[in-house]
């Protein structure tokens, strides 16, 4: 079945069955849209259902649930940025006339690692937010950006920048293989 296929026959499934309600519903709708686009399902892949996220005692504390997180958006992530930081670590060793000389290298023909693991990478950020390298990308973060700040004027939850919170072994995500300037004397 194809994935046209397979995605008109959820709508028929989610149109005939669903019928809203959040508690009882959204985590069989969820695992259901998965199939539909080819997964075993939710669990299967990485996602965590009713997700808890604790608040910030300025945001009145508590807890409160995304439907749906799914990690592997976030770990690919960073796996991508830990790729660059390696073949930065590898090239600096030949390059030595500083940074701008090392990302000149960006501009010579052929094979490039510097290239790819910065593609990468750039995928990689690209479907974290659900972007299309196809299409404007500031204006798809400034809809982005409007889209958050009119959740908030509604008092509606968002997630903060950083690594979600309970998030599983967040030092997976987390280098200190970054640039440092020289400390003059």
């Amino acid at each position: 079945m194809s994935r046209e296929e397979k995605l008109a026959e959820f709508v028929g499934w989610a149109q005939q069955l669903i019928t809203g309600d959040e508690k009882g519903q959204a985590q069989i709708f969820l695992d259901r849209l998965f199939q539909a686009f080819g997964h075993a399902g939710v669990l299967d892949v990485g996602g965590q259902t009713e997700f808890r996220i604790r608040q910030a005692a300025e945001d009145g504390g508590g807890t409160a649930f995304a439907d749906l997180v799914w990690r592997p958006v976030i770990s690919a992530m960073a796996a991508a940025r830990r790729a660059v930081g390696r073949v930065r670590t590898e090239a600096s060793a030949r390059i030595r006339r500083g940074l701008r000389s090392f990302y000149r290298t960006l501009e010579l023909s052929g094979a490039n690692p510097l290239k790819d693991s910065h593609a990468a990478l750039d995928a990689a950020v690209l479907a974290a937010y659900g972007f299309s390298a196809k299409k404007d990308l500031l204006a798809q973060l400034l809809a982005l950006n409007l889209a958050v700040a009119q959740r908030i004027e509604k008092g509606e939850l968002v997630t903060p920048p950083g690594i979600p919170a309970n998030f599983p072994k967040p030092e997976g995500l987390i280098s200190d293989d970054c640039i440092r300037p020289e400390v003059q004397s």
